[in-house]
């Protein structure tokens, strides 16, 4: 048996996997950290193309950028660049995209714009931020979707919620 040689990704050339856009934001997020690019090519790229922006190079883009982005595409702003982004930019994202909100943000929400979320989306709330809910809110919830109350939040319920799910499956 021969070794065979393996080839190794020459990341200059990621415009051959990716748009030329998202191409330069993966060099510049990999390689790259000089104001002076970040000011170009990656606020010219990020607006082009606020989803590489957002996964590849959000932390080298300034505020300004990064709310612009974030506002394109709420659901990948909460799930790759929540922590850069300010407590009302992370609730607006939230009202737009609550499922994504709960899963990867719910520790940065606003007690309001959590209780909404899990409002809007009561089994995602169960499954991923039951922790995080008020007990009126997990009650709420778990009333609106016993099952996932039992599988993901069966703990936290109360003895008389914890009844009334095993109640509602059985019958």
């Amino acid at each position: 048996m021969t070794d065979t040689p393996t080839a190794s990704l020459d990341w200059s050339d990621t415009a051959t996997f990716t748009g030329d856009h998202a191409a330069k934001l993966i060099r510049c997020g990999a390689y790259d950290d000089t104001l002076e690019h970040i000011g170009k090519t990656c606020g010219e790229c990020a607006e082009a193309d606020p989803w590489s922006a957002l996964v590849y190079a959000a932390d080298l883009l300034p505020p300004e950028r990064i709310d612009a982005c974030a506002m394109a595409k709420p659901w990948v702003a909460l799930e790759y660049a929540a922590n850069l982004l300010p407590p009302e930019l992370v609730d607006a994202c939230a009202e737009a995209d609550p499922v994504y909100a709960l899963i990867y943000a719910a520790d940065k929400l606003t007690p309001e714009r959590l209780d909404a979320c899990a409002k809007a989306e009561p089994w995602v709330a169960l499954q991923y931020a039951a922790g995080k809910l008020t007990p009126q809110r997990l009650d709420a919830c778990a009333k609106a979707d016993p099952m996932a109350a039992l599988r993901h939040a069966a703990d936290q319920l109360t003895p008389e919620r914890l009844a009334a799910c095993l109640a509602a499956l059985e019958g």
